[in-house]
């Protein structure tokens, strides 16, 4: 059993529930690159539910 990396076929499975809209990813905040550092400390509350992104 390989325990590493996804291969091949676990991406495309993957990317079959995406297409399906069976998995989503929460987006907890936006925020633009040059407000990094507040991103960093949203990230390291621990308060956070879903993804921090970043944008340029």
């Amino acid at each position: 059993m390989d325990l590493g990396a996804p291969g091949r076929r676990e991406a495309r499975r993957t990317g079959g529930l995406v297409d399906r809209g069976r998995l989503t990813v929460e987006i907890a905040a936006t925020y633009p690159l040059e407000e990094v550092g507040t991103a960093w400390d949203a990230s390291r509350s621990g308060h956070t539910r879903g993804k921090i992104v970043l944008t340029p």
